[in-house]
């Protein structure tokens, strides 16, 4: 049995993103993703550190909360409506799968 180690031909045209899974109704800390750490919501710096990572082909921000979305939309972040999704009872990772796929 001959042993390779090249990726398989379906990989080789893979991208990778980010989705930052961005809720209001946190039960211990609503609104945390518009919270300020310094002059920028914490959801801006969750952004720019994954903009930052080198293996990622781009980031996006899913959320259901006008609110956010406003931010995402003045700060210039990607953002997905996952507004049909909240009730569909998928997971997060679930949802980032169906986002991916979408993207490509």
């Amino acid at each position: 049995m001959a042993v390779t180690t090249a990726a398989p031909p379906s990989t080789a045209h893979r991208h990778h993103i980010a989705v930052i899974p961005c809720r209001w109704g946190a039960s211990r800390f609503p609104g945390k993703p518009l919270a300020q750490l310094g002059d920028k919501p914490l959801l801006w710096h969750v952004h720019q550190r994954c903009l930052e990572a080198e293996r990622l082909d781009g980031v996006v921000v899913a959320t259901d909360d006008e609110r956010i979305e406003e931010v995402c939309h003045r700060l210039g972040a990607v953002r997905w409506d996952a507004v049909t999704d909240s009730a569909s009872g998928l997971s997060w990772p679930d949802r980032s799968q169906r986002y991916g796929h979408q993207s490509a």
